[in-house]
């Protein structure tokens, strides 16, 4: 085979790995009788070939591929490990055989996928159109609010759409890099530039289901499955803030005198993407610690946990410093495990016992000591109690947030994390509540390996933090020129 047709198949493989089990699954739902049975393994075994894929590329050299079109550094391999993962584990909660649910999650993780390997707004826009297109026939609820998330989400994609023609206009092209030297000459209008960043910033914003640019995602995921959830604002919200990161940092750097150092990255005078990303991260943190306290669906929770975790991870985002970067990849290994294992907890007990609302969870720990303490230690990390991960986390993201002169940041995060604890102490206290029900519940072996990987990964990326932030240094590293 020629050389450069094998280099581009090695650079695809995640992306074509999943492409390739979504032919086969749908090539064996014509099939009948055993092949069908075989529907969840195939599309398993896709995504473990496909984190397979991207751990093997991690050490490869970065590369430009099609004209700069695409772009594979170590980000772009660290961050299709992150994004590819927590797509395996949502999809563990993916319940019944649908093979067009399973074949719109895997397209979408591919849109996911390749949003961050992109360096040309038009292959930014059309991945996360990928990504975001097949998570609408997922959702749950009436046709009124499917229908009605429909209609916000085109319009944010519209107002993207806008915010890069205006930026090509300003530009002149449509690849990051070309925009960075151009920009860097100055002479564009501010009042122009700074309209183009805040409508692309919003339209993808949107798709990550953060507020100030989307207010609807809690009522249009109340009747939807978990696993829809999840793709929604885990995998979405991830990929989302990895784009930005690149966009930013690739478009946006001064060409002239571009300053690469421990401490921060020199934007050209005209960007105050700091400022910007800061006051998303704030509006995050603060709807998702304070509206959890008057919530009883358990979906509901779920999203403004999910919501509260985004906002640190743009908190990371807005330091715009290598420092920063480092952070967001660090905390976006917690975020995984934070809102994940919460999905997969919450998921196994609708399934299983059909317990939905908060209530429900009453003397849980009297009943299943061990999905109770699954719990307990993945919300203490997601609150950031000292020896788990989301301790560590926080403190690298607080960290990088005061290098930066956004310590404003770092302190409302911290005090806005009371609420959050309250809500943590109350958890507790509902599942050792007294309850005349004496039945036990038992655990599958699969959820209990699960929840068990889950939990270690917790206490380890707390306590031997070294090695994790070791591995988030490395992949923070993009290719600039």
């Amino acid at each position: 085979m020629n050389t450069e047709i094998s280099n581009i198949l090695f650079n695809f493989l995640p992306e074509l790995t999943l492409a390739a089990t979504i032919i086969i699954l749908n090539i064996s739902d014509i099939k009948t009788g055993a092949a069908k049975g075989f529907v969840k393994w195939i599309v398993l075994a896709g995504f473990s070939a496909a984190i397979f894929a991207a751990a093997i590329q991690a050490y490869s050299a970065p590369q430009f591929l099609f004209g700069g079109l695409w772009v594979n550094d170590h980000f772009s391999y660290g961050t299709k490990l992150i994004i590819l993962s927590a797509g395996l584990l949502i999809f563990l909660t993916a319940g019944k055989k649908n093979t067009t649910k399973y074949s719109a999650m895997m397209l979408s993780a591919i849109g996911a996928i390749s949003a961050v390997s992109s360096a040309n707004l038009a292959m930014m826009f059309v991945s996360l159109e990928v990504m975001s297109i097949p998570l609408l026939i997922l959702l749950g609820g009436s046709i009124r609010t499917r229908l009605k998330y429909f209609v916000y989400s085109a319009v944010s994609s519209a107002l993207m759409l806008f915010g890069i023609s205006l930026l090509y206009g300003l530009g002149g092209s449509m690849d990051y890099t070309a925009i960075a030297k151009t920009i860097s000459l100055g002479g564009v209008n501010t009042l122009t530039l700074a309209a183009a960043v805040i409508f692309i910033s919003g339209g993808i914003i949107f798709k990550a289901g953060l507020p100030l640019f989307n207010f609807s995602i809690p009522y249009a995921a109340k009747e939807s499955a978990y696993s829809t959830i999840g793709y929604m604002l885990i995998t979405s919200a991830l990929a989302t803030l990895f784009t930005l990161a690149r966009f930013y940092i690739t478009a946006f750097h001064d060409y002239n005198s571009f300053i690469l150092d421990a401490n921060t990255y020199l934007f050209t005078e005209s960007v105050n993407i700091k400022l910007l990303i800061a006051i998303i991260s704030a509006a995050a943190v603060i709807t998702g610690n304070f509206v959890i306290l008057w919530q009883h669906d358990l979906k509901r929770i779920l999203v403004f946990f999910i919501i509260s975790q985004s906002g640190l991870l743009s908190a990371a985002l807005s330091a715009s410093s290598p420092e920063g970067t480092s952070a967001l990849l660090y905390y976006s290994i917690v975020f995984v495990v934070n809102t994940g294992g919460l999905l997969y907890i919450f998921r196994w007990l609708e399934f299983t016992y059909g317990f939905t609302r908060l209530d429900d969870l009453r003397s849980l720990a009297v009943s299943s000591p061990f999905t109770a303490a699954a719990l307990m230690i993945i919300t203490a990390s997601a609150i950031g109690l000292p020896l788990t991960a989301g301790f560590t986390g926080r403190l690298i993201c607080y960290s990088a947030l005061a290098n930066s002169g956004l310590s404003w940041l770092a302190g409302l995060s911290i005090i806005s994390s009371l609420p959050m604890l309250y809500f943590g102490f109350r958890l507790i206290r509902l599942l050792y509540a007294k309850s005349i029900v004496s039945a036990s519940i038992r655990t599958e072996t699969l959820s209990t390996i699960i929840l068990l990987l889950l939990m270690l990964i917790t206490f380890a990326a707390g306590i031997f933090t070294a090695t994790f932030y070791n591995w988030a240094k490395y992949c923070s590293i993009l290719i600039l020129i």
